[in-house]
């Protein structure tokens, strides 16, 4: 209506329609026809300006369940170095049931073998009703070399269903959320295997080679006959029998001493042996002439004493007793004397 009128402004029709045009009608047509022009050049700038720019809205899916996730994709391409001022994600908020849960970055992008670039950014929608949903269009705002443009997305649809399903039918598995590994994550691991290189170490340590080792037998010196005689004859000379009367016990005493001591001394058993196979073995197993008749008239009196109740005065109980030991210290070794 306004293109007309303005046109009609400058062309007015004459009376004569192919009388000859004068210099003031040449200028009218001439400034009548650049405004023409002029005014069809503002009124498309913006046509032009703004097919320079395109925005799509997209869904992950266009169904969800009560407290599902949606992601809803925006994504701006325009020409290089484009400026994005404003995205009306608040938009959103006029549709009852959706929320939105967080945003994500803007990240700008080439687009590959032209000069114009596209502007991509998530955003986390929720629902907790269920129904069918419309997603208006979400306004953009953007300039170019100076040029400002308002552009719109597309609309969308977001069916929310119920949580309860058919007991006939199952449920979509959904994909498992993977989280990043974290050093935390492997301590477990690192304590189990420091207790089996440990336990290793324990291990071998105890089953390592030993070097065998070889207690010396230290053997005992037997003692030497002589010596076992001395001692039991200094023990029998303090108990002192004779003076208790015990004459019997005496002599029984004092003649197996010297029995023993013949066993060990000349390997005789004379423990065995009868006072008279005693005397005969005596100048046999070497002694001096000299003990044997001494020896041979004590193992006699001994046995008078023992068997057939004979008495002897206390003198001589003494002197049978210095005799042995006489005898014995002649045996003494000449290391312990």
């Amino acid at each position: 209506m306004k293109r007309t009128c303005i046109a009609a402004i400058f062309f007015q029709p004459t009376s004569n329609r192919y009388a000859p045009m004068d210099g003031h009608t040449s200028i009218r047509l001439f400034m009548g026809a650049a405004w023409f022009v002029w005014v069809l050049a503002i009124s498309g700038m913006p046509q032009v300006v703004q097919a320079q720019y395109r925005a799509e809205a997209r869904l992950d899916t266009a169904s969800i369940r009560v407290g599902d996730r949606v992601r809803l994709h925006l994504k701006v391409e325009g020409p290089s170095g484009m400026l994005v001022h404003r995205i009306g994600l608040d938009t959103l908020r006029s549709v009852q049931g959706i929320e939105r849960v967080s945003s994500g970055e803007q990240i700008t992008e080439p687009v590959a073998g032209t000069s114009r670039e596209v502007l991509i950014q998530e955003v986390q929608l929720t629902a907790f009703d269920t129904g069918r949903f419309q997603i208006p269009p979400i306004p953009i705002e953007v300039s170019s070399r100076g040029q400002r443009a308002q552009l719109e997305s597309n609309d969308l649809v977001l069916e929310v269903r119920s949580v309860l399903t058919d007991s006939t039918t199952f449920a979509p598995i959904k994909n498992i959320i993977r989280e990043p590994l974290k050093v935390r994550d492997f301590w477990i691991i690192g304590v189990l295997l420091l207790v089996g290189i440990v336990g290793y170490i324990f291990y071998r340590y105890r089953r390592r080679p030993r070097p065998e080792v070889n207690p010396e037998v230290v053997e005992s010196k037997p003692r030497p006959a002589s010596a076992i005689a001395l001692e039991k004859l200094t023990a029998l000379e303090a108990a002192d029998y004779p003076a208790k009367g015990e004459f019997k016990y005496y002599q029984s005493a004092l003649t197996y001493i010297l029995r023993e001591f013949i066993f060990h001394q000349f390997g005789y058993n004379a423990l065995e042996a009868s006072s008279e196979e005693i005397q005969q073995q005596l100048a046999v197993l070497g002694i001096d002439e000299s003990w044997v008749t001494q020896l041979s008239a004590l193992l006699t009196r001994a046995d008078l004493v023992k068997f057939a109740k004979g008495t002897l005065p206390l003198e001589m109980h003494y002197a049978a007793l210095d005799s042995v030991r006489s005898l014995v210290q002649c045996y003494v070794p000449e290391d312990n004397t």
